[in-house]
């Protein structure tokens, strides 16, 4: 439909969009890897920019100094640090802030001198899950205690599925408590298709 023919509202919102598809940005997303794999953050950033609408900004930042991955409370300690330096000098220069890590690096901190949203992907993450099913689980590359602590904090310790009681890949009938499933090599998707099948309808 021609803008001259459309009502005001349609040309309105015709005019905004394309001014964001001119190039103007509406809002300025951080998005932090407080490890130091640039590679990590780059992949991120790629996927956050497949999903933002139109006029969102996505700036990638990598912490500075620290592990390369991150696997250890020690590790964890020193990336927090490198991602509040990141966020202390982006302060006043974005909208909102996404932290690129599963162990949500410093998030409260972060909030506390942003001056805008911070959100951690993993607290995102158990947010929605306790809005599609009564009891959750995760499946990670290891480190599930800090998993557990990290639930237990965002309150997720009363909808869960109960962890193996061997260090295993197997999956076991769920009780209770909060499940934190090491992936190992040989996970199968089979295995990955029951685990979800199950976290879906507890």
């Amino acid at each position: 439909m021609p803008i001259k023919q459309a009502s005001p509202f349609v040309r309105f919102a015709i005019t905004v969009d394309r001014g964001s598809l001119r190039g103007q940005i509406d809002m300025r997303l951080l998005l932090i890897n407080a490890n130091t794999t640039e590679a990590v953050t780059l992949s991120c950033a790629d996927v956050a920019r497949r999903v933002a609408s139109i006029g969102t900004e996505i700036v990638p930042l990598t912490g500075r100094f620290g592990a390369a991955i991150i696997e250890s409370r020690a590790e964890n300690a020193i990336a927090a640090h490198a991602l509040l330096e990141l966020v202390a000098e982006h302060r006043g220069k974005a909208d909102a802030a996404l932290i690129a890590v599963s162990y949500d690096t410093a998030l409260l901190p972060a909030r506390e001198i942003a001056g805008f949203p911070v959100l951690g992907i993993t607290q995102a993450s158990l947010s929605v899950a306790c809005l599609l099913g009564s009891r959750i689980g995760m499946v990670t590359f290891g480190t599930p205690g800090l998993y557990r602590e990290l639930a237990e904090g965002y309150g997720c310790e009363s909808r869960p599925l109960s962890p193996p009681a061997r260090r295993s890949w197997r999956l076991q009938a769920p009780t209770s408590s909060f499940c934190v499933v090491p992936r190992c090599p040989a996970w199968r998707p089979s295995s990955r298709e029951t685990f979800l099948y199950r976290c879906w309808t507890a």
